[in-house]
């Protein structure tokens, strides 16, 4: 209908002429028609309103139940909008929505469709596309409806399935030794002595002594405990792994390592994460694939140096920050291992215990789990990719001091 105004212009040109009023009528109807679609169609688009309410996170096998609300705030009707938004190919439990609805003045609607998370990543859910325009098809106009994300956390299975032993060194345990006094273990109360922190006085115990007779201040005792902390170090570096199958060792080491992670968690243990993978969220620009809908690790060509790290803490929320970046990262090019290992572990605490999660357990790799030893740290080295080399790695860690285990696959279910 582009042309629609030079067809009226020649309408009102034969009417001049030949002095017919119903033509001068016509035009007149035709042009007043153009011009309240040209006005009216796209104020309709701007008086929408519309949400998109989903969970922003979910776990492989979910179902994410997504709600698009589209308001017409407008007192006009919107004769006709046509929704299209299409759902990511591995989220995709059903038909994508493309619709159509009139909204009269004021009026909404509510269209339901539903995600499954069936792969670990970070997915763009939209954008939403609009087209509307008006009964006689002179207007037509197009409108976009940003896009939100949805993260799918890796999948977690129990430690024993990871074939390691369930009584690894994690986290924080009770000692005869006094290296410190946990303030997360009060076992009791004693008299104030000279020396004593102000901290670990108990002030409503000494208020309640002081009421009695000759009451004084009294100070908390806590269970004397060793702190070691967990600190997982996976070796995404494209080099390191076979051509072959390399995806799904990939997922598979992130598998392990979010496991470790929550096993951790669950414990109510300090638990951090470094690893030389790439995280699309680190850079400025993030891409998406039009087809999967799964981010693009197109930029992965000079990752960070010192690669993606979440220091050591306790915690649910902390849980839930270890897995949303082992759901985004991808394996990419790298820093070679030792090199790696050596900047990650800079700022540990002493005795804190490494696992290095990686499919190479050569002599490079050894050495530098061994200088962790000498550096007084406890690495634990985890082989994520069949080799038989296995039983001398094994020898060869005993004999420089730490421990190897050979964690390959989900259904190995038998304890080593």
């Amino acid at each position: 209908m582009k042309r629609l105004p030079l067809l009226i212009l020649v309408i009102l040109l034969i009417a001049g002429l030949l002095r017919v009023s119903f033509i001068f009528y016509v035009a007149y109807v035709l042009a007043a028609l153009y011009l309240y679609s040209r006005w009216q169609v796209p104020r309709s688009i701007t008086k929408l309103h519309i949400s998109r309410a989903f969970a922003p996170n979910a776990f492989l096998g979910e179902e994410v139940p997504i709600t698009l609300t589209v308001e017409n705030q407008s007192r006009l009707p919107l004769t006709w909008l046509r929704l299209r938004e299409m759902t990511p190919l591995q989220l995709r439990s059903g038909t994508d929505l493309n619709t159509a609805v009139a909204l009269g003045g004021m009026d909404s609607a509510e269209f339901h469709y539903t995600a499954r998370a069936m792969r670990r990543g970070y997915y763009r859910i939209g954008p939403l596309k609009l087209e509307s325009g008006d009964i006689f098809g002179f207007q037509n106009i197009e409108a976009t409806f940003p896009a939100q994300y949805l993260t799918v956390y890796p999948h977690i299975v129990p430690i024993e399935q990871l074939r390691l032993p369930s009584r690894l060194p994690f986290g924080t345990l009770v000692s005869n030794q006094r290296l410190y006094a946990d303030p997360a273990r009060p076992i009791g109360v004693r008299e104030y002595r000279a020396g004593d922190s102000l901290r670990h006085i108990n002030w409503k115990v000494s208020a309640r002594s002081q009421a009695g007779a000759g009451g004084g201040l009294m100070v908390k005792t806590l269970e004397p405990a060793i702190s070691l902390q967990a600190f997982i170090l996976l070796d995404l570096n494209d080099d390191n792994y076979e051509r072959r199958g390399l995806h799904d060792r990939v997922e598979w080491a992130i598998t392990a390592a979010s496991s470790l992670a929550a096993h951790c968690s669950e414990r109510r243990q300090a638990v951090g994460l470094v690893t030389n993978g790439f995280d699309p969220l680190g850079g400025d620009a993030v891409n998406f694939d039009e087809g999967t809908g799964r981010i693009l690790a197109n930029s992965a060509d000079s990752p960070t140096q010192h690669g993606n790290t979440i220091p050591v803490r306790t915690g649910h929320p902390h849980l839930m920050n270890i897995l949303q970046l082992l759901a985004r990262v991808e394996s990419c090019p790298s820093q070679p291992l030792f090199q790696f290992i050596a900047h990650a572990t800079l700022k540990l605490g002493w005795g804190t215990t490494i696992f290095i999660l990686t499919p190479n357990g050569d002599i490079t790799t050894t050495a530098a789990l061994h200088r962790l030893v000498r550096a007084g740290y406890n690495p634990v080295l985890l082989l994520t990719q069949p080799t038989a080399k296995f039983p001398a790695i094994r020898a060869r860690a005993l004999q420089l001091g730490f421990r190897a285990y050979a964690v390959y696959e989900e259904v190995d279910l038998e304890l080593t």
